[in-house]
């Protein structure tokens, strides 16, 4: 999904996601995802990985992390084509959200302009709360995206089963 593009970038790269409830236990069905559709991205959420994890490589895909430090976090992870370069990148500007985990990758193929990828997991929890407190974060998330003039795509498992839920969303789009 492309929220927002200053240009140009890629003429076809494929990214993809996909929420799996543990990257262990489903290492051959994401081998056989990456191979089979030819991914060149893939973004996990739920991954339930954390630091005790050591972790099988896939072939000619590199991954990056933010693993789960305690049980109310689910985890996510990006692989990528090992030819593509990759760097996590850091968003201060953002506060967290106890609702939302995420991961911003800056990607980099051949003398292309980079983009970023942001995988994004939010929570179950459907209080009014928290739902402002994810509003104010997606707004936030979004104004920085775009004040960096890189393309940016944005993935993940929303948890947002209601209209009423994606409005707001939408809203934000919308204005930034």
């Amino acid at each position: 999904m492309k929220l927002y593009s200053q240009s140009s970038t890629i003429n076809a790269i494929k990214i993809a996601h996909l929420n799996i409830n543990s990257l262990t236990s489903k290492y051959h069905d994401v081998d056989a995802i990456i191979t089979l559709k030819d991914i060149d991205i893939f973004c996990i959420t739920e991954s339930l990985l954390d630091s005790n994890n050591i972790f099988r490589e896939f072939s000619n895909f590199s991954i990056l992390r933010r693993d789960s430090f305690d049980s109310s976090e689910r985890g996510i992870a990006i692989l990528y084509r090992s030819c593509i370069s990759a760097k996590i990148v850091s968003l201060p500007e953002i506060s967290a959200s106890p609702n939302c985990e995420f991961l911003c990758i800056q990607f980099q193929i051949k003398n292309n302009k980079s983009f970023l990828v942001v995988c994004i997991y939010r929570h179950t929890k459907y209080d009014l709360a928290n739902r402002k407190s994810d509003d104010e974060f997606f707004n936030t998330l979004i104004t920085v995206l775009k004040n960096t003039t890189l393309d940016f795509y944005i993935l993940g498992d929303f948890n947002l089963p209601k209209p009423s839920h994606i409005n707001p969303l939408n809203t934000i789009a919308a204005a930034n």
